[in-house]
């Protein structure tokens, strides 16, 4: 897996806790690996993009403003004085037998100011979504040409090659003309990017932070999309 170790564990963890307590409708997560990040540096990774086959939306907090962040940053010192100052622990098995004791703690006891002093046991529900049996395939309307994405991110659509994020290798994608030479490029639900070509057949530059001239008028912005994210543009060679 690209991410290391750090993207296997946390797709298992994710895995085994979708199997037991359902799917959510959307994950709310910091930038960087595994998540893949908004704006420039990687936005896909193999576990978005195993939590996008499975309709999970990620919610990426605003880059280096961790208050977006704040009740899971706000734990850790929490844990630390309730449950680890002043605490040895001879093996990993006894940390996790105490980390379960307070887990209980946490859930059903202890009172939380932010719910009106309720505790967190009484607001939370089981998701009705279940964790498929197999990963679904992802689904595309007429107007997009289905491809398969090759080794080195490689998709090939108009007798050319459209270069992708390689964490999609293997998968399929949708790509559409939204214009007479700019092509889009879509993953479930999920916009991957734009790529421009000129009457003369080059490509046109497009960064992060902006829009060819040609797509303004069917995207505007800037290269924003209407709910604020980042689209980026995609390298098509002959």
């Amino acid at each position: 897996m690209a991410d290391g170790f750090q993207g296997a564990f946390c797709l298992r963890a994710r895995t085994l806790s979708s199997q037991r307590y359902g799917l959510p409708e959307a994950i709310l997560c910091d930038n960087g690996s595994p998540w893949g990040t908004v704006g420039s540096g990687v936005p896909w990774t193999p576990l978005r993009v195993w939590l996008c086959l499975l309709g999970v939306a990620l919610v990426h907090g605003e880059p280096y403003h961790p208050q977006t962040q704040g009740k899971g940053e706000r734990f850790y010192p929490t844990l630390k004085a309730e449950v680890l100052h002043g605490r040895w622990f001879r093996d990993l098995a006894m940390c996790q037998q105490v980390f379960d004791g307070y887990r209980h703690v946490y859930n059903h006891q202890r009172p939380h100011e932010a719910l009106g002093y309720a505790v967190p046991a009484s607001r939370y529900r089981v998701s009705v979504r279940r964790y498929p049996a197999v990963l679904p395939e992802p689904e595309y309307s007429s107007e997009y040409a289905v491809r398969v994405v090759q080794q080195g991110g490689v998709v090939h659509f108009g007798g050319r090659e459209l270069v992708v994020p390689s964490a999609l290798r293997g998968n399929r994608v949708g790509v559409r003309y939204v214009g007479e030479a700019e092509v889009e490029v879509r993953f479930c639900g999920e916009i991957v990017g734009y790529s421009c070509l000129e009457e003369d057949g080059d490509v046109e530059t497009m960064s992060a932070n902006t829009c060819p001239r040609c797509l303004q008028s069917v995207h505007g912005r800037g290269g924003l999309r209407s709910n604020g994210v980042r689209v980026f543009s995609l390298p098509m060679r002959d």
